[in-house]
């Protein structure tokens, strides 16, 4: 008697019951679509050929064609409708955007190595990668190449405005209307996310590209007061944005310039919450480089500057910033009395008043910075507790902020004398800190390692030395 053919689940290719009328088993249905993406597809050479030329049209296709997966699944896995997927699929329109090809790279599970390194570069390519698209190029035309072209979206409209800007002499210069900045926003609002996902190393000089962007716009548009408001502040977000991700980058010169062309233009525009994001983000600096008193002060000044124009958020990220200049100079009490504020304000909850670049400071982070405090001030135990918490807490979209986080876990740990755990703890550091485009996280590590150098006697601590030289 020949032996019994049975049905294999199309996304962990287990046997699957005879009394399963589905292609998939019940473990692979709960993950969802992207179970059925078996991991070796990826390294296929026809994949990792589309993947290498950002041929995400072709990436649908080939993933319809070796899985059971529909356009529309795919769609939904990447953010996009089916129509607009369909395009992309067609080649009528391309994925340029930095958030769109991110959408795709992280909703189908794509591994970063093959698509990060290429996107990323922005020196030293050969002439055969000429061709490839410089996403973060620092030029006005590379800007409008990495915006999206999903169909009418604000990219595109953008796009046209900066060419009839450019193609226009002084006597007729577009108009730039409320819905331009709206579209200009949404462009903006893109770069938050994934200064939290991917690292501020390569994103510096795409905000760059966009800021240049709007001061074409300003230069050479007509608008209103109310417009020309709306866009100095625009300049002043990008401005503070470049100097936060040129902090990530370790250049803190550059950092420290582009945060003081942003304040000067928050108190310009009497932008209230770009003032107090500013001073947070100089505050956040300012520790970095031990000037710990003057953290404490640049964070006083943002708290004295909020009022009823900031929400109780924004309130408890400048607190737990001067908390951790207090921590640094050894400030039990004050230390304390600030995260006792922070904490209080957090507990307000969200606000429909909160920005969009607040979102990254969740329980997550409250927690892994109430951590630092605590173990600056030798509160190790404690320390140890809220770092943890925070390690279970943070998510995939936030992989820096998790980055910065265990290696100030490995650290507390290696003061608390537990080496085990030490190891054990940079080897979770390491890993992140491969997957992201952060300095500050691998000089962070750089840093630890100095520490650990003299006991590589034990031979965890040595395995955990070679992790970080690995990297």
């Amino acid at each position: 008697m020949g032996s019994q053919r049975y049905r294999e689940c199309q996304g962990c290719r287990g046997r699957l019951s005879v009394y399963n009328n589905s292609n998939t088993c019940a473990t692979c249905e709960k993950i969802g679509p992207s179970a059925l993406i078996p991991p070796a597809i990826w390294q296929r050479p026809q994949m990792r050929e589309a993947l290498r030329e950002h041929d995400f049209g072709t990436v649908s296709r080939l993933l319809q064609e070796w899985t059971s997966l529909t356009q529309r699944q795919i769609a939904g896995m990447v953010g996009l409708d089916q129509p607009a997927l369909s395009r992309i699929e067609h080649r009528k329109q391309t994925v340029r955007f930095i958030g769109v090809f991110f959408r795709f790279v992280e909703g189908l599970g794509i591994p970063l190595g093959l698509v990060v390194p290429d996107s990323l570069r922005v020196d030293g390519e050969s002439g055969d990668q000429v061709k490839r698209r410089q996403i973060l190029a620092g030029t006005i035309g590379a800007a409008t190449q990495a915006m999206s072209t999903l169909g009418q979206e604000p990219a595109e409209r953008v796009a046209g405005l900066l060419d009839r800007i450019e193609g226009q002499d002084a006597a007729h210069r577009p108009r730039i209307g409320v819905s331009d900045v709206a579209d200009l926003r949404a462009i903006i609002d893109d770069l938050y996310s994934l200064d939290a996902r991917l690292g501020g190393d390569r994103l510096w000089r795409f905000a760059d590209a966009q800021l240049r962007m709007i001061e074409k716009m300003v230069e050479g548009g007509v608008y209103g007061d109310s417009i020309g408001q709306d866009l100095q502040r625009m300049m002043g977000e990008l401005k503070t944005s470049i100097g936060w991700y040129s902090f990530d980058a370790s250049l803190p010169r550059q950092a420290h310039r582009h945060l003081t062309e942003a304040l000067n233009l928050a108190y310009m525009t009497e932008d209230h919450g770009l003032i107090s994001r500013t001073l947070a983000n100089m505050s956040r600096q300012a520790v970095q480089q031990r000037r710990y008193r003057e953290a404490v002060l640049l964070a006083q000044r943002g708290r004295e500057n909020t009022g009823r124009w900031v929400s109780p958020r924004v309130r408890a990220l400048l607190a737990i910033r001067e908390a951790h200049g207090w921590a640094g100079l050894g400030e039990v009490q004050s230390c304390e009395r600030a995260i006792d504020r922070a904490r209080t304000e957090f507990e307000k909850g969200v606000s429909g008043d909160d920005p969009v670049w607040i979102s990254f400071f969740n329980k997550a982070e409250l927690s892994c910075l109430d951590g630092m405090c605590r173990s600056d001030l030798g509160q190790h135990q404690r320390a140890d507790e809220l770092l943890r918490l925070s390690a279970r807490l943070h998510t995939e979209g936030f992989r820096r902020n998790m980055g910065i986080g265990l290696v100030s876990l490995s650290r507390n740990s290696l003061r608390r004398k537990d080496l085990r755990q030490c190891a054990e703890d940079v080897t979770q550091a390491v890993k992140v800190a491969g997957e992201i485009t952060s300095s500050r996280v691998r000089n962070e590590l750089k840093s630890l390692r100095r520490e650990l150098d003299p006991l590589v006697a034990s031979v965890a601590i040595r395995r955990a030395v070679e992790q970080i030289d690995a990297i």
